[in-house]
């Protein structure tokens, strides 16, 4: 419970001292449109969130896919 509480704290500053660094330093993306003068902070930000909700919705197919038989392993202990 501590554990995490410190893990979740150095996150938190070092997503913050990440976002103050590059604060000023712009770049551009281009998704069937050019977006100009980004930030990078907020790219890297986005694209991890992208990462996260791709992974749960691949977790999630995975799952709903995959046959349960507890039955079967239950009756061969």
């Amino acid at each position: 419970m501590v554990f995490g509480l410190i893990v979740i704290i150095f996150l938190i500053v070092f997503v913050a001292f990440f976002i103050g660094k590059n604060i000023g330093h712009e770049c551009t993306l281009w998704i069937f449109k050019t977006f100009e003068n980004l930030p990078v902070s907020t790219l890297v930000l986005s694209a991890f969130a992208a990462g996260i909700v791709f992974t749960l919705i691949c977790l999630l197919l995975i799952k709903i896919n995959r046959p349960i038989s507890r039955k079967k392993d239950i009756k061969s202990l």
